[in-house]
């Protein structure tokens, strides 16, 4: 049986996937790449199934959602057809934000700068149920000026990030009762991925 070594491999490359992210996650701000895990997830079959689907959010969709791990897709899939390539590909069809503890956001962001607060923040006794939202954008590199602090970094720094003032306000409302909040992962065309905990404080830089 001959393996394809450049296919997305389930164990392997999601496992990496994975690490990419814990490091993410632990490190505000900082920009870990996931280009080769996308290139591999970039197949003509899941393409095919899902298309219109940018390579590093199927990467991300193939380690994160599972049967157990409800998801949602921003604009909403309508047609029945195509939600049924998902529940094949993943093994489980997307649900209502609400109800999602993932959300991937695939729109442009000045469409969707009112998606962060709308979205699950868990509750006092389960605030990790709070929902994680991957937004695409097309760098993670560019953007507006702001400044964040928090855990995981040692003081407050300035950094530039694919947002609007008013995406931030919305994410702002979304974590101000810490410990519910949401957790937010941005991940751009070249496979490159930031996240922003719950726990990170950020504000627009005065420059």
């Amino acid at each position: 049986m001959t393996v394809d070594s450049q296919a997305f491999d389930y164990v392997h490359d999601t496992q990496a996937v994975f690490r990419e992210l814990l490091t993410a996650f632990s490190f505000p701000g900082r920009i870990v790449d996931i280009g080769e895990q996308s290139k591999k997830a970039a197949q003509p079959a899941l393409m095919h199934a899902l298309p219109g689907t940018p390579a590093v959010i199927l990467a991300l969709l193939l380690t994160l959602i599972d049967q157990e791990s409800p998801y949602s897709l921003v604009p909403e899939i309508k047609l029945s057809g195509a939600k049924a390539a998902f529940a094949t590909v993943l093994g489980a069809a997307p649900v209502s934000l609400d109800k999602a503890s993932f959300v991937f956001c695939l729109d442009d962001l000045p469409q969707q700068e009112s998606v962060p607060e709308a979205l699950s923040r868990g509750d006092l006794t389960d605030p990790h149920s709070g929902a994680t939202l991957i937004q695409y954008v097309p760098s993670v590199e560019t953007g507006m000026v702001f400044s964040i602090e928090g855990p995981g970094l040692e003081q407050a720094r300035q950094q530039k990030f694919p947002l609007s003032p008013a995406w931030l306000a919305s994410r702002n409302r979304a974590v101000e009762e810490f410990p519910m909040g949401i957790d937010v992962i941005l991940a751009d065309a070249e496979g490159k991925l930031l996240v922003l905990p719950r726990t990170t404080k950020m504000t627009q830089a005065v420059v």
